[in-house]
């Protein structure tokens, strides 16, 4: 649970430092880096459905990570238009 908050707060402060400096490019290059994570777990797990996959821990932080900067930061929004993730999966 610390854990969490430690996260949490991380993105509270940065989405503070983001509304002041208007960079949203930052946010955007965090929210693809986790998305990315996540989306080669889901590859991971998809190629070998029966072995044990060893990457949890990451992508529990990662689905985490991205809903809160989802809370912070409204991806829906005209700025984020050109926010390029795989959407093909």
């Amino acid at each position: 649970v610390s854990g969490q908050l430690v996260i949490h707060s991380s993105i509270a402060c940065l989405s503070a430092v983001i509304r002041l400096s208007k960079n949203t490019q930052l946010v955007k290059d965090v929210f693809v880096r986790y998305h990315s994570i996540v989306v080669q777990c889901q590859q991971k797990i998809l190629e070998n459905p029966n072995e044990e996959f060893k990457g949890s821990a990451q992508l529990a932080r990662s689905i985490y990570i991205l809903g809160v900067l989802c809370k912070y930061f409204d991806v829906e929004k005209h700025e984020f238009d050109e926010l390029e993730v795989n959407r093909s999966t």
